[in-house]
């Protein structure tokens, strides 16, 4: 009989509240309201039997028959089997795992948010709270994580231009800088020019271009880089090496070797392009310099009885990595009756950084290589 009276009761008042419904509360202002006056347990579980999953709610208007539902699943431990998902009659929405992953249209997401499609967002994207600066990029750092770059690295570089041979400048590395990245080209060799009278078939023979090397160096704010440019072969030298050291590790470009004449073979040999090379360290990456060219000679019949002979004097090498830095041969045109000189153009010298000279240079004998160079970006 308490049970009926009791019944009785709470149906008077959910017709006299409007039919709004209260659990722990006697004025619930929704059609249904649940306070949860305990501070452990949760305040409303849906328990199915041990044949369903955990619980399931759904979503629609009266008019319609298809919505949206929840359901999820509990494990007893708190693993990728324990979740709450949300689906549509037509799509799976998302997922939430019981450790912590949350899948966008992906039902078992491997990371803590795991979305299967495209992302768009009209607000920032924020890496560790930051969202960057103007003109900045994100870039992986290589170990998983990412974070936000310039562009260009290297904002900044310093150039070191030879002065005397063998000569040391040193480069105090700015505060706050931890890497920088160098290139380096050697000095090109001398070209060599020997007149041996009319008739030689090779009176001439171009230097070669400096090699090239470019690689990275991890820095400390104020220590030193020591820094050697070499300079350009002059008569029959080579040209000089350069060098970076940083601590134990060194970059090395060598220079171009100077045409050479082998009187004992009677004939000219070319001037080889500088290699490069590397101590301590695998972070580099090297070209070769470009040799030296040979002299060709030509002969012409300009009419029944003037014959004339044309000599084409060879280039100077370019430097490694580099175009036009080795120096342009000029040429002569002989009278093959008379040996008299028609017409001359000499040549020119190298170009920095590190071109070969030509075979004949401005002044009418081998011309200079030219000088090496190192750049230093931070």
């Amino acid at each position: 009989m308490n049970k009926i009276i009791l019944l009785v009761c709470i149906s008077i008042s959910f017709r006299a509240m409007g039919q709004n419904v209260g659990i722990g509360t006697t004025t619930p202002t929704a059609r249904l309201q649940i306070n949860h006056r305990s501070n452990a347990g949760p305040g409303l579980q849906l328990l199915d039997s041990a044949a369903s999953g955990g619980g399931s709610v759904r979503f629609r208007n009266i008019n319609n028959s298809v919505g949206i539902n929840m359901s999820g699943y509990n494990s007893s431990n708190y693993n990728k089997d324990q979740y709450l998902d949300i689906t549509s009659d037509t799509a799976f929405i998302t997922t939430f795992r019981g450790n912590g992953n949350v899948g966008i249209r992906n039902g078992t997401p491997l990371y803590p948010l795991d979305v299967f499609g495209d992302v768009n967002t009209t607000g920032a994207v924020r890496v560790n709270g930051n969202a960057g600066t103007n003109g900045q990029v994100l870039r992986s750092n290589g170990d998983g994580t990412m974070g936000w770059s310039d562009v260009s690295e290297y904002k900044n570089f310093e150039v070191f231009n030879f002065t005397t041979i063998g000569a040391v400048q040193n480069w105090v590395v700015p505060v706050g800088v931890t890497k920088v990245k160098v290139e380096l080209w050697g000095g090109g060799g001398y070209g060599t020019y020997i007149f041996l009278g009319f008739g030689f078939e090779n009176s001439g023979a171009g230097g070669g271009g400096g090699g090239y090397i470019t690689g990275y160096f991890t820095v400390t704010g104020g220590s030193s880089v020591s820094v050697v440019v070499g300079g350009g072969g002059t008569v029959g030298t080579n040209g000089g090496n350069s060098r970076v050291d940083v601590g134990t590790k060194a970059l090395i470009a060598n220079g171009g070797t100077n045409g050479v004449y082998n009187g004992a073979a009677t004939r000219f040999e070319l001037g080889i392009g500088g290699v490069f090379s590397a101590i301590n360290t695998t972070n580099y990456f090297g070209l070769q310099g470009q040799g030296g060219q040979p002299t060709t000679s030509v002969y012409e019949q300009r009419s029944a009885t003037d014959f004339v002979r044309k000599l084409q004097y060879g280039n100077g090498g370019n430097a490694g990595n580099t175009i036009n830095t080795g120096g342009i041969g000029g040429f002569e045109v002989f009278n093959s009756t008379t040996s008299a000189i028609l017409q001359k153009t000499n040549g020119t010298i190298g170009h920095v950084p590190g071109g070969g000279g030509a075979s004949i240079g401005p002044t009418g004998s081998g011309a200079n290589g030219g000088n090496g160079m190192v750049i230093i970006y931070y």
